[in-house]
């Protein structure tokens, strides 16, 4: 078998890179979350550990203060210490990108301007969501943030939580923009991906069962969540894909860990897991989030065991 469109195999003493540059993010794009304290304040030395997992794990970016890891719920000094932490953490091994998303057009641009100020290598905006806005309000509000940003600029979709759906219209606009970086699509939908790869956009899939068929039609990688909490099987996926063997084992435990989590409260079946593996300190998440019951964090550990994890 042949590797999927813009892979490769690893070049020694560096991170391994897509064979087209297609952007400061590619291949193995980890989401992380962000470890709390019982008392729900942040834990720093939590988050460096869970970062040396990540990229032990072959983690070739951190998406960071995201969806994963309850950025819309911290309050803004906490997403950009969260930022600084891991940017002090990777030292320049992999790329930071940070989401700066918020409601506001001049939320984002404050956020941006201090995650960038924090030595986020690029950033991330949300498409506009709660209240309803056209296309060329979508536009604006992305090309605004940008050019605050000074530094690659990832447009964020996540249809399933923000209920904004992005018209492919939207994307090759802002495409053009010089600081746009690529579009992360959170949503398991693959004919929606095919029409955005074929704008020519970089665009990374942030659905765990679709890696193998989104970058056979063109995607540059994956941004996932799941493999916060369990990296190892995304990076035997990714070895796999490049060495162009057969992945099927390989993404079937990827798609089965997925719907495991997706079976669990969110952010919190994640961060069960990272206690389990001993990497972080506690499982507290950020109301009104909760953490698993007895009888969830008994299907979590049955769910892994069966998985042999």
């Amino acid at each position: 078998m042949t590797p999927p469109h813009g892979l490769r195999g690893p070049t020694p003493g560096a991170a391994q890179q897509m064979e087209v540059q297609v952007g400061l993010l590619q291949g193995l794009v980890v989401a992380t979350v962000t470890p709390l304290r019982e008392d729900g304040s942040l834990d720093l030395p939590s988050l460096g550990a869970h970062i040396r997992d990540l990229v032990q794990a072959s983690a070739e970016g951190l998406f960071v203060a995201g969806t994963t890891g309850e950025g819309l719920l911290l309050e803004e000094d906490e997403r950009v210490a969260v930022t600084e932490a891991a940017v002090r953490e990777t030292a320049g091994r992999v790329p930071v990108v940070a989401l700066c998303g918020g409601l506001s057009t001049a939320r984002s641009i404050r956020l941006a301007r201090r995650m960038r100020e924090a030595g986020a290598d690029g950033l991330a905006v949300l498409t506009p969501f709660y209240y309803r806005v056209d296309a060329a309000a979508m536009v604006e509000h992305f090309a605004r943030v940008a050019d605050a940003a000074g530094c690659p600029t990832y447009l964020y979709s996540i249809p399933g939580l923000t209920g904004v759906s992005l018209p492919t219209e939207v994307l090759r606009q802002v495409s053009g923009h010089p600081r746009f970086g690529g579009l992360k699509f959170s949503c398991c939908d693959l004919p929606q991906l095919k029409a955005y790869v074929g704008t020519g956009a970089p665009v990374l899939i942030g659905c765990d069962s679709l890696i193998t068929e989104a970058l056979r039609c063109g995607a540059a990688g994956t941004v996932s969540g799941t493999a916060a909490a369990v990296p190892a099987p995304f990076g035997r996926l990714f070895t796999i894909l490049r060495r162009g063997e057969d992945s099927a084992p390989a993404q079937e435990m990827a798609t089965r860990l997925d719907a495991l989590m997706a079976s669990l409260p969110p952010i919190a079946g994640y961060k069960a897991a990272l206690l389990r593996r001993g990497v972080i300190a506690s499982a507290a998440v950020r109301r009104p989030l909760r953490p698993l019951t007895a009888e969830e964090q008994a299907r979590l550990e049955a769910g892994l065991r069966a998985l042999g994890l």
